[in-house]
């Protein structure tokens, strides 16, 4: 079983960004269904020698040093954060007042509202368009945390995951500018004449940068972690021919990333991109000098002068791979600057409206419901100079504190901002508790959350769902940090 539900959880991080990566209806239902089996499974598992699935001993962790079970003080804390926004959601789309309609854009009041005197969203479907994947989401954060303190190597595993796929929708993308394509290939449906603004299988640059960061940090992690924590450990190493081969390929791979990063023409995500290798570069100095001298390892004659080519090899194609796609960049940024930067005038319109509907005497506690943001905003941009229909608020913060209002937004805040400060306080305090190498994980991980987080205040990347869920494995990863001390030789 736990096996079965391992294989799910790592086939929903591949197919959710591969199939369709942001695109919704029929698209996003493989992905909804593999995340939700995994999460089925997993928790209806028999518990496992570590003791962290069943419902029986959810309040337990096994130590790693010691035989006995051991309380984990942060399990209680962990339920009652992912249990609320399930409760609040299911509440608002229970409680929903009115029927939605975009053609023409009108929304019925319901004469059967449950509760008409208490809050509720103005469209059960879209309220359950959105709980369909959020729900899972918070499933993820659990299980993903049991499974990582169950199996610490499943650290590895999930960062590989997210790398090589990442890098198989980067290199899609590439091969979408290189061509000239107009649409994802193996669609028909998704065709847009005169348009390149997609990448990859994500509908807006911005968007595939999100998640191609997210991939990038746990490749550049991987990439300098040991295979093993003892490097007298000659038993576990695979021949040195086999690691140079898999070094080139993971090379490749974070080349192919950093190429595409550079090349989606999206101007925050090149922004985003260059932090995440300067937060790299700069947490794991020590670590990439090891890395480093412990490459000449895989070269059989002169080992350091191979090792100092294949490097400059390596930085010449990085620096080649991202000037050969740097008109794409070159091409936004002049457009930009020719339009004023009228993207960024908009957003700042966006917002303002946004912050008068949070200024709105029906929105409380709870906000006006999940999906209320689609079928609303219309109404309050009436008169402004907005134009077109917008689905996202391109800042994910303002649109959740409107849909889940200043309550669930504090129980989200807490949810994620516990995870980073566990990853932080783990990282920079508990380091010599930890292996090396699942500090180096750790470290991937502190990125990818701090990148999405950030690059969240002028895109929507929690409204797309293959981006979300992968957020959602990399905080359950973060929220496993304290358990994770003392699992072996440091």
């Amino acid at each position: 079983m736990h096996r079965a539900g391992r294989i799910l959880l790592l086939f929903s991080l591949v197919i959710g960004p591969l199939w369709i990566g942001s695109y919704f209806g029929e698209w996003r239902k493989p992905l909804l269904i593999c995340a939700s089996l995994a999460i089925c499974v997993l928790l209806t598992a028999p518990t496992t020698p570590l003791g962290t699935f069943s419902f029986r001993t959810f309040s337990f962790i096994k130590s790693h040093r010691h035989e006995e079970l051991r309380p984990s003080r942060w399990n209680g804390w962990l339920v009652a954060l992912l249990l609320w926004p399930a409760l609040q959601g299911f509440w608002m789309w229970h409680n929903a007042w009115g029927e939605f309609s975009s053609t023409p854009w009108h929304i019925h009041f319901l004469d059967n509202q449950p509760e008409p005197s208490l809050p509720g969203a103005p469209d059960r479907r879209e309220a359950w368009d959105r709980l369909s994947y959020i729900i899972p989401c918070l499933g993820l954060v659990w299980v993903t945390r049991s499974l990582v303190i169950a199996i610490p190597n499943m650290l590895r595993t999930i960062a590989a995951t997210i790398f090589w796929t990442g890098a198989a929708v980067a290199l899609l993308g590439l091969v979408q500018r290189w061509t000239g394509a107009e649409g994802i290939f193996w669609s028909d449906d998704l065709v847009f004449p005169g348009r390149q603004l997609f990448f990859g299988t994500f509908r807006s640059p911005a968007i595939a940068a999100c998640y191609l960061n997210m991939a990038l940090a746990m490749g550049l992690s991987i990439m300098i972690a040991p295979k093993t924590s003892r490097r007298d450990d000659s038993d576990h190493r695979p021949h040195p021919t086999r690691r140079l081969l898999f070094s080139i390929l993971r090379l490749a791979g974070v080349i192919i990333l950093l190429t595409a990063v550079v090349s989606a023409g999206s101007k925050a995500g090149m922004f985003y991109g260059f932090l995440t290798l300067t937060l790299w570069a700069s947490l794991n100095k020590n670590a990439i000098k090891r890395a480093f001298h412990r490459s000449t390892e895989m070269f059989s004659g002169n080992r350091q002068m191979e090792r100092n080519l294949m490097t400059g090899m390596f930085l010449l194609i990085c620096i080649l791979a991202g000037l050969s796609f740097a008109g794409t960049t070159s091409l936004r940024w002049e457009s930009a600057h020719e339009a004023d930067y009228s993207t960024m005038t908009e957003r700042g319109a966006s917002n303002a409206i946004q912050i008068e509907m949070i200024q709105d005497p029906d929105w409380g506690a709870l906000g006006f419901g999940p999906g209320s943001f689609y079928p609303l905003f219309y109404y309050y941009s009436i008169g402004t100079d907005i134009r077109g229909i917008y689905a996202y608020g391109h800042n994910d913060y303002l649109q959740t504190l409107i849909e889940w209002g200043w309550l669930g937004t504090s129980v989200l805040t807490l949810l994620i901002g516990g995870g980073v400060f566990l990853l932080v306080r783990d990282i920079f305090f508990h380091k010599g508790e930890h292996r090396k190498r699942d500090v180096i994980y750790m470290r991937g991980c502190l990125i990818a959350l701090t990148t999405m987080l950030l690059h969240a205040t002028v895109d929507f990347p929690f409204q797309i769902e293959s981006i979300a869920m992968t957020f959602a494995v990399i905080l359950g990863m973060a929220w496993a940090a304290p358990a994770l001390r003392g699992v072996g030789p440091v």
